[in-house]
């Protein structure tokens, strides 16, 4: 046995925690020193005109203003916390070396050792010679006089240097069999390296506590203001108590293991000597020895005589172990979430960091829990249960909880809602944990050869990692959108149904892990079943489109529920093929459910994938139907249907599978894909007859997908119809009326309308200064009024368009006149004067706006036509504020039309393709109007 095994993942977890506890000390130490600025960060949204508790549609508008005003905040913050991870580190390696330094000093070699000392140098060195211990994993005996106050034998080591082993004088004079047996103990303490890891841990714990404090400093003792120290209290308190916490798990834990290399450390004495009986010479029980303390390293002389007699066989896969490894992995994916977020910039896809920090953390859990986990399925009972049950909880709180000092932002998020997001993850993880239990299980059949149980070590840690990943994002996903529609189970529907990008990379992932699974012993049920099961599912999805849709032009959200509905089919086809596999007799004694598991899921995502492919090459033969291409309509789609569909359905097949696979007879071939067929077969008919409409995509689902884009995006204007042969004729009111009312089909479907001003304000003088262009408007208005007109309508909207928060307007009127109005040749002249101007308006410092119209002729143009560009600016308690109107005016015969669309923003004017897009918007308007007239 070598007691140096497995040991690499407790280096790998001790390093996570302290860079963990690193980040999160880094984040309050940019909140304490405000390192952010955020007072400038709160001035920027100010000015820009964001208001965080704005309905979700002018928050979405807002997105690109927000992201430039808090993008470089947020990089300082990755700074921040990338630094108080390498600080932590760096501080736990020279405390290492510090303390080993300090013990070196009390334990140096004395200058005289009287013969009896001098003689167990020679026998140390043979021992080391047998156990093949040399260069710098050699040991250095050191005799401890009784000055030195040590009494317990003990290896001291500093980090890459030789290690020392340290007896106490009285070993001189002690039996040569009691000498052995320690030195074989700490020898095997120096073989598994435990003294690196043990001060590491060490120092993990400790750490974590004062370095948050510290990065606290200036808000809980550079001020004895009572009231700032309890509003620090009430900020951070939490993040103090939750890192105390901390410390004393990692010491309790450190404690634990270390009791555990105790054990190990032993039985490799007693099997080295080859003596049960070994421990007896230098351990002493005495009656009534009383438990030892939370945090003592070593077991009481008469339980750890009684535990060397047994292997140590269960590993570290068991509730405690299965649980930190959780915690720690995903303390790992939200510092590397919060640290990608401000180095990649918050303006890439906001699903990129989550999604590459779930892809690391997976990998390291499963690269930690896996080896494990294999040792534990090699024993007769290996008592699942408890080893399911902390993964899933360590997984779960990890993700709920980040590490001390970082916002608490999942927390703050969910609230009283909290209870969902844990429901999500117990059921994704709960499935992901199933899994590896099953790929540790593969993982423990030999192997014909070395590189077949390589490949298959390397792919069921790929499958591992893309499983857990998925099931990361999908329940996260989940829960967000339950909370943030409000329990509407339709948008929940829509975005967990709804591949994410992540399963782009993850499903291939996956398929090709669990392929390399199979290769270490490549015996599989056949491909019988799933090519029955996705055959009948894509003949049957295929179907079910061709009778179902509609010829001729049919709404997207139909199309999409309709195409939903038929790779729903192909997952049930997965669904059906992987319980036909669950249910299939054991082929050897050794193999069990739960080495089924990934044969269940490999075979489940192959009968899905050949469903989809076979609907994909019967719509397209059949040339109905737009469609993508085969990837999205197999693994992409379908795959990730039914990898949810075995999420959601795991907790209820389990106990029913369990049962089930206890029998003897033997479920032939036949059996088994006619079973798959009829699963099929009745899943289908179930969704068709609206048995299953709780999980089925409808149009209303599709709808919530798209309903904040088209709620800020300015749509494709409509097919027009044919111009009137005499639009410049005089207009009834009904005939203006009902020009107007075709303006809504080219606004965002958040466009509201809204009452226009009242005449007395429509009719008011305008005031500049110079009174100059004033004068020369108001004349120009007193004299239209005194024509007269046979119709006069005007239609107002509201709406906020991506980059301006603050919205818009749009502005159209259609006046008919008596007498034809002739060209604009008075128009011209009215707005000559008004170039540059002050108008007063007392809401502004100052007291006046600084206005400019600008008016120009277009080139080309079968009417009169005037494009009007008007921009006012002012400033309100120092924030810039400006309005801009695009206007277009025409007057053809009888008839004028103005059609105009004012925007305001703050210090940030919105990109030229956003003002092209609200000036494409008059032209189109009034392209409308003119046809309806």
């Amino acid at each position: 046995m070598n007691p140096a095994r497995g040991q690499w993942w407790v280096y790998t977890a001790v390093a996570v925690a302290l860079a963990t506890s690193g980040i999160g000390a880094g984040e309050a130490w940019f909140a304490a020193h405000d390192l952010g600025n955020a007072e400038a960060v709160a001035k920027c949204l100010v000015s820009e005109g964001i208001d965080l508790k704005s309905a979700p549609d002018v928050l979405l508008a807002a997105s690109p203003l927000f992201l430039g005003c808090v993008e470089n905040s947020q990089r300082v913050l990755a700074l921040s916390a990338l630094t108080g991870a390498v600080s932590l580190l760096a501080a736990a390696w020279l405390l290492m070396i510090v303390g080993g330094l300090v013990v070196r000093w009390r334990v140096r070699p004395a200058d005289s050792l009287p013969p009896a000392a001098t003689a167990l140098f020679a026998r140390f060195d043979r021992l080391c010679d047998e156990r093949g211990l040399g260069g710098r994993l050699r040991p250095q005996l050191i005799i401890a006089l009784p000055a030195t106050g040590f009494r317990e034998a003990f290896t001291t080591a500093l980090p890459g240097g030789r290690p020392r082993v340290v007896m106490p004088l009285n070993y001189a004079y002690a039996d040569e069999a009691a000498f052995d047996a320690v030195v074989l103990h700490e020898l095997a303490h120096v073989r598994a390296r435990d003294i690196t890891w043990a001060s590491a841990a060490w120092w993990a714990g400790w750490l974590s506590v004062p370095s948050l404090l510290l990065a606290l400093a200036p808000l809980f003792f550079t001020s004895w203001d009572f009231w700032t120290s309890l509003i620090a209290w009430r900020l951070y308190g939490a993040a103090v108590l939750l890192a105390v916490l901390s410390t004393m798990s990692v010491l309790v834990l450190r404690a634990v293991l270390l009791r555990r290399r105790e054990t190990i450390a032993d039985r490799y004495v007693v099997e080295v000597t080859g003596s049960p009986d070994a421990l007896t010479a230098f351990l002493k029980p005495r009656p009534g020895d009383a438990p030892r303390r939370l945090l003592a390293t070593h077991p009481s002389p008469a339980r750890r005589l009684r535990d060397a007699a047994h292997e140590v066989s269960s590993g570290y896969g068991g509730f405690v172990f299965a649980a930190v490894v959780g915690i720690i992995s995903m303390r790992l994916y939200h510092a590397l979430d919060s640290v990608l977020s401000g180095l990649l910039g918050l303006s890439v896809d906001s699903r990129l960091p989550d999604e590459l920090a779930a892809a690391v953390t997976s990998g390291l859990w499963a690269a930690l829990l896996l080896p494990a986990w294999t040792r534990r399925a090699a024993l007769p009972t290996p008592r699942w249960f408890t080893a399911w049950t902390g993964a899933v909880i360590g997984l779960t709180v990890g993700y709920c909880v980040k590490p001390p000092g970082a916002t608490q932002i999942t927390v703050e998020f969910y609230k009283l809602d909290l209870i969902y997001l844990v429901a999500a993850l117990m059921l994704a993880v709960f499935a992901v944990v199933v899994l590896t239990s099953g790929v540790a299980a593969r993982l423990t059949q030999p192997s014909d050869s070395v590189l077949r149980g390589r490949l298959s070590a390397a792919g069921g840690t790929v499958a591992v990692t893309a499983a857990l990943t998925s099931a990361l994002v999908a329940a996260t996903t989940a829960a967000t959108a339950y909370v943030s529609f409000r329990g509407d189970l339709a948008a929940l529907r829509a975005h967990v149904l709804s591949a994410s990008p992540g399963w782009t990379y993850a499903g291939p992932l996956l398929v090709l892990g669990l392929v390399l699974l199979t290769l270490r012993s490549p015996h599989m049920t056949g491909v019988v079943v799933p090519l029955a099961a996705g055959l009948t599912g894509g003949v049957l999805g295929s179907l079910v489109w061709l009778l179902r849709r509609t010829e001729g032009q049919q709404p997207d959200e139909v199309t999409s529920a309709l195409t939903h509905e038929r790779w729903l089919i192909c997952a049930f086809a997965g669904l059906a093929a992987a319980v036909a596999v669950a249910l299939a007799h054991r082929a050897r004694e050794e193999e069990c459910l739960a080495a089924r598991v990934p044969l269940c899921i490999l075979h489940g995502l192959l009968a899905a994938v050949l469903a989809g492919g076979v609907q994909y090459a019967v719509i397209l033969t059949r040339g109905v139907g737009e469609m993508s291409n085969f990837f999205e309509q197999t693994l992409r789609l379908p795959g990730w249907l039914f990898v949810v569909g075995a999420i959601t359905t795991l907790p209820l097949l389990l106990l029913p599978l369990l049962l089930v696979s206890q029998r003897n007879p033997r479920l032939g071939t036949p059996f088994r894909a006619g079973g798959a067929i009829a699963g099929t077969v009745v899943l289908t008919a179930a969704l068709l007859s609206g048995a299953l409409s709780a999980i089925k995509i409808s149009e209303r689902d599709v709808q919530h997908t798209t309903r904040l884009i088209n709620a800020i995006a300015i749509p494709e204007p409509p097919a027009l119809p044919a111009s009137p042969k005499n639009p410049g004729r005089a207009l009834s009111q009904t005939a203006a009326t009902t020009a107007l009312d075709h303006l809504p089909t080219l606004l965002p479907a958040s466009a509201l309308a809204t009452a226009a001003p009242s005449r007395e304000e429509l009719e008011a003088d305008m005031r500049t200064a110079p009174p100059t262009c004033g004068d020369s408007v108001n004349g120009y208005d007193s004299a239209e009024r005194q024509l007269s007109r046979t119709a006069e309508a005007r239609r107002d909207f509201t709406f906020t368009p991506e980059w301006l928060p603050l919205g818009a307007t749009l502005v159209a009127t259609v006046t008919s006149y008596e007498q034809e109005a002739g060209d604009l040749s008075a128009f011209d002249d009215a707005l000559r004067p008004c170039s540059s101007f002050l108008q007063p308006d007392n809401t502004y410092d100052g007291g006046y706006l600084n206005c400019a119209w600008a008016s120009s002729k277009p080139t080309s143009g079968a009417h009169q036509e005037r494009r009007l560009i008007i921009t006012s600016k002012g400033t309100i308690k120092g924030y810039q504020l400006t309005h801009v109107t695009l206007s277009r005016v025409v007057s053809l015969q009888h008839n004028q039309i103005t059609v105009g669309v004012t925007f305001h923003h703050g210090r940030t004017p919105p990109p030229p393709h956003v003002i092209a897009r609200l000036d494409q918007l008059t032209e189109d308007a009034l392209a409308s109007l003119l046809a309806h007239l």
